[in-house]
């Protein structure tokens, strides 16, 4: 569901595909040979998102996001979905601020894509328990949940 105004695609898109010209084919070519699925601009964010499956288990996420006309900010997280304790565990790091450029957007996405997969499980910064994920995830079973939120995503290539 769009967050953002009702014309996204026609007034803030083209400005954000503008915007990410330059680095794009970096990062169309950095998800297709690490097997990452490529999300631009969900809930019509300035940002695109590298998500796959944690081979520890969980999802996780690296993004990009336009931080000013002339800077990205790039962003790892990693989060389980404890399904049975209604409870979701988040490790994340803080942001790299780069110039729009390709050599060290690059760069930075190998080092935020090793870091995240040298984090260890359990070490997680962040707990979230709420009614929201009790009432929301136990509309599906736990097969259900695992499929739709964990399994959709892809194993990375590292």
């Amino acid at each position: 569901m769009p967050n953002g105004h009702q014309d996204f695609a026609e007034k803030e898109k083209p400005l954000l595909d503008a915007f990410f010209k330059p680095v794009a084919p970096v990062m169309e070519k950095f998800a297709e040979q690490h097997n990452l699925r490529l999300e631009k601009y969900y809930h019509q964010f300035p940002d695109w998102s590298f998500i796959f499956r944690h081979p520890q288990n969980g999802v996780a996420k690296i993004q990009v996001n336009k931080e000013t006309e002339k800077a990205l900010g790039v962003y790892a997280c990693w989060w389980f979905d404890d399904y049975d304790n209604s409870t979701r565990y988040i490790k994340k790091s803080g942001a790299k601020l780069i110039e729009i450029n390709p050599d060290d957007l690059i760069q930075e996405l190998g080092f935020a894509f090793q870091t995240i997969l040298g984090w260890q499980f359990g070490t997680w910064d962040e707990k979230h328990t709420s009614e929201t994920y009790r009432t929301g995830w136990k509309r599906f079973s736990k097969e259900q949940f695992q499929k739709e939120n964990v399994e959709l995503y892809p194993i990375p290539r590292t």
